[in-house]
């Protein structure tokens, strides 16, 4: 039994990568069933037992590629300092993981540049956008603690902070990747964060 779940597993993982290339290659719209199963060596008929078709895929692909980021940007909150710190290290970890992690650089650039909104897709993206607003969250209290320890602006609120957060978050990593060549996300993301929190400080 515990070969058939390992097994499982294995060809589950095997088609979400194949869908993930093929998805970056095309686009969810052209992207088909028979090239997701030919990519990872599997029938058609594999999806349908996993997944159930292409959106449930694509949902899936999505959901835990970004709870894996966000298990990472956990540990990197809870590695304790001033709310300054703390701040400062989660935006940094958020821009160098899209330019060292392949598989969220992929995700990005496909949920981003390569995908049409359709009705199968919505309850998708709705999770996405509450995990979004659920990260806002974390910020903004960040920025509330900071407030009251004296390390940021006594008059910056701290839901527009958040908001102004992850717009740099979402403005610079977008850039870079229509442009990756211009600069390194992972060389700039210190410099890019201190002259983004300056207008924070106290």
């Amino acid at each position: 039994m515990r070969r058939t779940k390992e097994e499982a597993a294995q060809t589950r993982e095997s088609l979400l990568n194949a869908a993930l290339v093929e998805f970056s290659e095309k686009g969810y719209g052209s992207a088909t069933l028979e090239e997701i199963a030919a990519a990872a060596g599997l029938t058609r008929g594999a999806i349908y037992w996993h997944f159930g078709g292409k959106a449930q895929i694509f949902q899936a692909l999505v959901q835990e590629r970004f709870t894996r980021i966000g298990s990472m940007l956990s540990q990197a909150f809870t590695l304790g300092g001033s709310p300054y710190e703390r701040l400062q290290r989660i935006l940094v970890h958020s821009l160098t993981i899209a330019e060292n992690d392949p598989d969220y650089r992929a995700i990005l650039e496909l949920s981003w540049f390569k995908m049409e909104m359709t009705p199968e897709l919505e309850a998708g993206m709705k999770e996405r956008a509450e995990a979004t607003w659920a990260f806002l969250d974390t910020i903004s209290g960040l920025i509330r603690s900071g407030v009251r320890q004296g390390e940021f602006r006594a008059d910056l609120n701290p839901r527009d902070g958040a908001i102004t957060a992850v717009g740099f978050l979402n403005g610079i990593t977008s850039l870079w990747l229509m442009s990756p060549d211009q600069f390194s996300l992972s060389e700039k993301a210190e410099s890019l964060v201190d002259i983004f929190l300056n207008g924070f400080r106290a």
